[in-house]
């Protein structure tokens, strides 16, 4: 897998606005326009690497978000209530990119909330990567654990070990 793994944050509105991070938690492109339509974003964001997952921070994820998410095939990070202003300028905070606007860093903010909530989960896959010095398959297990939430790292790397056991598994 060449293009990196990405953590999308989405503000749609008159104003759409899109942050991508990869899962090393680098920014590689915080974007806002009038102009955006949900192709000019798909299509500015698979430039930098593959959609993972999408955070929102309403509880009821637009509908622009969704769409997004299932067409890409990314997994949908929702809070369970709306994220206050405080808490998305709290998850912003230390961010040392300038923004151009407040659509810009509430897009942001909603990557870092995604990031956040599985951010644990990424550290344990790293964890059992170096242990069992699984390397060559880092990213595909990351992609494989996120998008399945009831598949095991363990059971992840099995299936890519023995792919002709993996279709059974995931059904």
């Amino acid at each position: 897998m060449n293009k990196p793994l990405l953590i999308i944050g989405i503000d749609p509105g008159t104003t759409t606005a899109f942050a991508a991070l990869d899962t090393n938690e680098n920014i590689l492109v915080v974007s806002s326009s009038r102009q955006y339509s949900l192709s000019a974003v798909i299509t500015e964001i698979t430039k930098q690497g593959l959609p993972l997952l999408v955070g929102c921070d309403k509880r009821s994820p637009p509908s622009f978000v969704k769409e997004f998410a299932t067409k890409v095939g990314a997994r949908l990070i929702a809070p369970e209530e709306d994220l206050p202003v405080q808490e998305k300028q709290e998850l912003i905070r230390e961010i040392a990119v300038k923004l151009d606007n407040e659509h810009e860093k509430d897009a942001l903010a909603c990557a870092l909330f995604a990031l956040k909530k599985i951010r644990n989960l990424l550290q344990r896959i790293q964890k059992y990567v170096a242990e069992y010095h699984k390397e060559h398959m880092h990213q595909e297990l990351i992609r494989l654990v996120l998008l399945h939430e009831d598949v095991h790292i363990k059971d992840a790397a099995e299936m890519l070990e023995h792919p002709e056991e993996r279709e059974v598994k995931l059904l």
